[in-house]
């Protein structure tokens, strides 16, 4: 009795053996398959990013691109495995695309080719391109274009200061969105700039600061802020009028005013008839109460700020 079982015992065990033989077989020969090159047809769909004002950036491609190429087993069978074209995801300029409509464009296949292949990458050589033309549609979107706004955190070193406003590039971005929403939007502010114990000019990329429920067409901007040295300087200055009609005489109280500037760091020195700071006629004609404000008008270096005292002058309109 002990015989048979034993006896049995073996064979199955013999038949275990001869199935895990096949199975391994098998497996090596799916491998070896597996890794041959086979030349086939593979089915893409090109989802298209892009920068074209006044539509969304994303856009499918209406047709499938059918691609004749050699690959390997593995590839082919993934890509058929999915049951569905797979899709390559491809940057271009809007400029690379021809207008069929309002919110279609046509793109040249030998145009993006390149971007083709590289996206497919090494696993599939490419033959055959069946397909000259892909055509997208690209949905059109309520915009406008706003200014882009600092917000900053700087300290100076003393004698230090920020000459003008600090410039961006772009310095401008449109905004998509709901008409209500984009309307409602001033402009776009960036992230808070902090520099401290400022002795030069700065330059960076900043993020901007996009408002909830709109897209916009940048997502940073490279800001430049000029910082430079300074000394303070003031000179009392005559005043001139502009605008004044022949024959006609305009007498200011005070005839003089004192300017306080701060000027470039060994900047050649000044008198005050280097000096234009003028009123204007035409505002004293439209003034209730025939006080102008004078006005800084030039001299012979430039002036990073400055203060005019007083602020508003009196004056009699008389006849020469």
């Amino acid at each position: 009795m002990i015989r048979k079982r034993t006896i049995k015992t073996v064979k199955w065990k013999g038949y275990a053996l001869f199935a895990l033989s096949l199975l391994l077989a098998f497996f090596v020969w799916f491998l070896h398959n597996m890794s041959l090159e086979y030349s086939t047809h593979l089915q893409f769909k090109v989802n298209l990013t892009t920068n074209l004002v006044g539509h969304e950036p994303n856009s499918l491609s209406e047709e499938t691109l059918i691609i004749r190429g050699k690959g390997r087993g593995f590839y082919i069978s993934k890509q058929r495995l999915e049951g569905q074209p797979c899709v390559l995801d491809l940057n271009v300029d809007g400029n690379m695309l021809v207008k069929e409509g309002a919110e279609f464009y046509r793109l040249a296949v030998s145009d993006i080719r390149e971007r083709i292949t590289e996206s497919i990458g090494p696993s599939f050589d490419i033959e055959y391109i069946d397909r000259d033309s892909l055509t997208f549609k690209f949905q059109e979107r309520y915009y406008r274009a706003v200014p882009i706004e600092a917000r900053s955190l700087i300290n100076f070193r003393p004698q230090w200061m920020q000459v003008g406003n600090m410039s961006f590039s772009p310095d401008s971005v449109e905004i998509y969105g709901q008409k209500e929403v984009v309307d409602a939007i001033g402009c776009v502010h960036t992230k808070m700039i902090r520099i401290n114990n400022a002795s030069k000019s700065r330059q960076g990329i900043v993020e901007l600061d996009i408002p909830a429920g709109v897209r916009c067409s940048a997502k940073e901007a490279f800001y430049n802020v000029r910082i430079e040295r300074y000394v303070e300087e003031n000179e009392e200055v005559e005043l001139t009028v502009k605008n004044l009609p022949e024959g006609k005489k305009l007498i200011l109280l005070p005839s003089k005013v004192r300017i306080t500037y701060r000027t470039a760091f060994g900047a050649p020195k000044t008198t005050g008839e280097d000096f234009v700071i003028d009123v204007d006629y035409d505002e004293f004609i439209a003034s209730d109460n025939k006080k102008v404000i004078p006005h800084y008008e030039s001299s012979n270096c430039e002036l990073f700020s400055y203060t005019i005292s007083p602020a508003i002058v009196e004056c009699i309109l008389t006849d020469e």
